[in-house]
């Protein structure tokens, strides 16, 4: 696990798009310890969700229906591809990566996927 700093994602990513051009709609985290990050992005008029896809399989489903439905075009990363391939079904309830594994790509997607397809009418997701 490493440490990473809220004050960087804010100023170098999610500022600069800002101040380029994209519009922003929506950011969300998976982590009640980011008070001060969401408290901060509202102060800067971004709207912001606390939103975890670890608390049921509904998210995964989701995404899982998606991409087998071609309904989602998302770029071919490497880290992504192989965290979706190594997901296990933990007891029926819980999506995790295997002993030594990771997921942080596959639940950053699953979560974009989940709040576009809430916040849209679109059929299609593009990432």
């Amino acid at each position: 696990n490493q440490e990473f700093y809220y004050a960087n994602i804010r100023k170098y990513i999610i500022y600069k798009l800002r101040d380029i051009g994209f519009n922003i709609q929506k950011i969300t985290s998976d982590q009640y310890q980011s008070l001060e990050f969401h408290q901060s992005l509202k102060d800067n008029n971004f709207q912001t969700e606390l939103l975890s896809v670890d608390r049921d399989l509904n998210p995964y489903l989701q995404l899982k229906e998606m991409i087998a439905s071609e309904r989602l075009v998302y770029p071919s990363h490497p880290i992504f591809l192989k965290e979706l391939k190594e997901l296990e079904l933990i007891k029926g309830r819980k999506v995790d990566h295997p002993h030594n594994g990771s997921k942080d790509a596959a639940d950053a997607t699953c979560a974009a996927v989940t709040t576009c397809a809430a916040d849209t009418s679109q059929d299609l997701v593009i990432l």
